[in-house]
């Protein structure tokens, strides 16, 4: 049997046509993929205004923690920004402004102060401590003896109130695991 000159001509006609249906489809995942993104943003941002309990979602250079950011800052530290990007507080590390803006936002001060302070003063130690032990090897290569006595004891001393404002920072972090952060009702610290 010979083959029919009409099956060639629609073969023709489903490569144009399958061509043209890409260039299509593309544009559809195009635009799906796009109300997608923009559906899941408005839906996130619904979550975290009208939610009562902590919403912390992860954005381009840190964390969105309900209405406040906390964003890294030259990888040396955390800042915290309110809804208006207004700079709250800065933290040494990414923990305790997590907990902060938790329980500032959920209107327990005294919780959320005790962290801020806590971690303040461990940043005050880190780096009083770091500049000690800068110090003390400039002084070792230089030989100088009276400078490294004295240097030695504050490198010491400065050590040990780190080890302690560590230990006090995690057992802070800790103890405000159990405030119960994560209910909700209008739980106001009166302290």
């Amino acid at each position: 049997m010979a083959k029919s000159p009409t099956a060639k001509k629609s073969k023709i006609k489903r490569q144009a046509v399958r061509q043209v249906k890409i260039e299509l489809v593309e544009t559809a995942a195009d635009l799906a993929s796009s109300y997608v993104k923009s559906w899941a943003k408005t839906e996130v941002n619904k979550l975290i205004l009208d939610s009562a309990n902590p919403v912390i979602v992860p954005i381009k250079n840190g964390l969105q923690v309900n209405l406040h950011k906390v964003i890294k800052h030259n990888n040396a530290c955390w800042k915290l920004f309110n809804r208006y990007n207004e700079q709250i507080a800065e933290f040494s590390h990414k923990k305790s402004a997590v907990l902060y803006s938790i329980l500032y936002q959920q209107s327990k001060y005294s919780s959320a102060d005790t962290v801020l302070r806590t971690d303040q003063m461990l940043s005050k130690l880190e780096a009083d401590f770091n500049h000690y032990s800068y110090n003390m090897h400039r002084a070792i290569e230089r030989k100088n003896h009276e400078v490294i006595d004295i240097l030695a004891a504050r490198y010491y001393d400065t050590q040990l109130l780190l080890n302690e404002a560590r230990n006090e920072l995690e057992k802070t972090l800790r103890m405000n695991k159990y405030l119960k952060v994560w209910e909700t009702g209008n739980n106001y610290e009166t302290k």
